[in-house]
């Protein structure tokens, strides 16, 4: 209770005292005031209750939070912790401590939960919804989270989910394995992929999935790429905005998944040509929309785009990608030798990047981490390491030499819009120590699997054109000449076609 004094100078002194949350001891404090009526002395009395209510919130953050019940906790955490991730994120998050409250009731006393109770309410829910162990792992995820926070704020001694295990069927711990082993893609099922790609309206998609194979890049951070965010000189990007679409036709940028995915990505020659692919594309579509506008038009500052100009998203390109896989499901055993069981996703192509990274000589864990944006370096490939200041270099190296012709994932100049041109250049690729081939007419039919009956004109018209566009891509000086005999008859083809890819030249 506050009492006052009557001062020298002749005005008073409204003198009370408040215990330090710090020190538990009684300090006094006071507040000097003019006349003596007792209206004066209440505003004193309520200035000095203010003054005493702003020195104790600077002790908040050092006193333990006053929580009981688990429903407060789950409050307090998710406000502490939404504050350091995108609202994406927290989406997510919310979907799962709905699971997690209907696992544990609001009202139990946080200090009475113990691991056995949670390791019971775990198994129960499990058995009950039938769960996937995705889904377990991300409850126990949010629960580890809760509880270490509870430590934190000193409302736990120790958190009761770190002794916590799952205990479910081994079919069930073996379903992200087999998810994930779906998704991935080996080399002659990116071929096949990327053909497929190849041959969408929009070379925007090509471009793109090359781009996500060579940079690890989550498909919204590669959405919201503008020419701003590259570095032409230096061959890298900066990686500091992630693409959301918020409805249909609508999209914003926000910030990366975690302050980890902000960072920058050495390019290699490929994510570098695919990317200047992709902007002059843009260019052409600006172009086509300043000379006959059309209301569906969407401009935007994203290297890649959609053809009304659009940013792609991840829905966008998840939906690209399911119309590519329901084709290769139905023709990809008649068109490419092999069935088509695969399930993959726009996350597959960072799959690619990381395995291929793991396994290249010289390249250290620690920079591959960085490379990709992980928080966590047990999420990249479950090893310690220290980070190598050349290890972005060694990342490019390791990129560009992705394309050597004795590498196992030489995947690049096996995609073309024919099947005969994949087959006249494997047969280029074999004699590669050659500038010319000469072939008889029956000899290049057999060859390239030309049915014998058919029409020579035919054949130059149709696929020896395709051919000479498919693969002028890939060779210096490429050229298919026409050997003919007497009367013009055609006797067969001189292919010209030098040692060296265009590929592995400079851009």
């Amino acid at each position: 209770m506050a009492s006052h004094v009557k001062l020298p100078s002749g005005n008073y002194q409204c003198i009370s005292r408040y215990t330090n949350p710090l020190t538990g001891k009684r300090t006094k404090i006071t507040l000097t005031y003019s006349g003596s009526t007792r209206k004066a002395q209440r505003n004193a009395e309520r200035e000095l209750e203010d003054k005493i209510d702003r020195i104790l919130e600077e002790y908040e953050y050092a006193q333990p939070d006053r929580i009981l019940r688990f429903s407060q906790l789950v409050e307090k955490w998710l406000e502490h912790w939404r504050v350091g991730v995108n609202e994406r994120t927290v989406e997510r998050e919310i979907l799962v401590i709905r699971r997690v409250n209907e696992l544990i009731d609001g009202d139990v006393l946080v200090e009475s939960i113990t691991p056995l109770l949670l390791e019971k309410l775990l198994t129960d829910y499990q058995k009950k919804y039938d769960s996937s162990y995705s889904t377990m792992i991300h409850i126990k995820s949010t629960l580890n989270k809760i509880f270490r926070y509870a430590v934190k704020q000193r409302i736990l001694v120790y958190s009761p989910m770190s002794v916590v295990e799952l205990n479910l069927p081994r079919e069930k711990k073996m379903e992200p394995k087999i998810r994930r082993k779906l998704k991935y893609l080996e080399p002659h099922e990116l071929n096949a992929f990327l053909t497929e790609v190849k041959k969408s309206v929009n070379p925007v998609y090509y471009h793109l999935t090359l781009f996500l194979v060579n940079t690890g890049l989550r498909i919204g951070e590669a959405g919201a790429l503008t020419v701003d965010d590259v570095d032409f000189e230096n061959r890298r990007i900066t990686v500091t905005k992630n693409l959301v679409q918020t409805g249909k036709g609508k999209f914003e940028y926000g910030p990366p998944k975690t302050e980890e995915s902000e960072r920058i990505v050495g390019l290699s020659q490929v994510a570098l040509k695919s990317l200047i692919a992709s902007m002059e594309k843009s260019k052409q579509l600006d172009k086509r929309y300043q000379i006959k506008p059309w209301k569906s038009y969407v401009q935007t500052d994203s290297i890649f785009r959609t053809l009304n100009g659009a940013p792609v998203t991840s829905k966008s390109y998840r939906t690209f990608i399911h119309r590519i896989q329901d084709d290769l499901r139905e023709n990809c055993e008649s068109k490419y030798g092999f069935k088509w069981v695969k399930n993959i996703t726009p996350h597959s192509f960072r799959f690619i990047n990381i395995t291929y990274l793991k396994d290249s000589e010289g390249v250290d864990p620690k920079s591959i981490q960085s490379h990709v944006g992980h928080t966590d370096l047990r999420t990249t490939m479950n090893v310690y390491a220290q980070t190598s200041n050349k290890g972005t270099t060694r990342i490019v190296n390791a990129l560009d030499h992705w394309l050597d012709k004795d590498n196992p994932l030489d995947f690049y100049p096996e995609v073309f819009c024919s099947e005969y041109s994949t087959r006249l250049n494997k047969i280029l690729r074999e004699n590669i120590d050659k500038d010319v081939i000469e072939f008889t007419l029956e000899d290049f039919k057999r060859a390239l699997g030309i049915p014998p009956e058919y029409q020579t004109r035919h054949l130059k018209n149709n696929i020896i054109q395709k051919m000479i566009s498919d693969l002028s891509e890939e060779w210096q000086a490429f050229d298919i000449e026409t050997i003919y005999g007497k009367m013009r008859k055609i006797l067969g083809y001189k292919i010209t076609y030098g040692n060296n890819l265009v590929l592995k030249g400079n851009l």
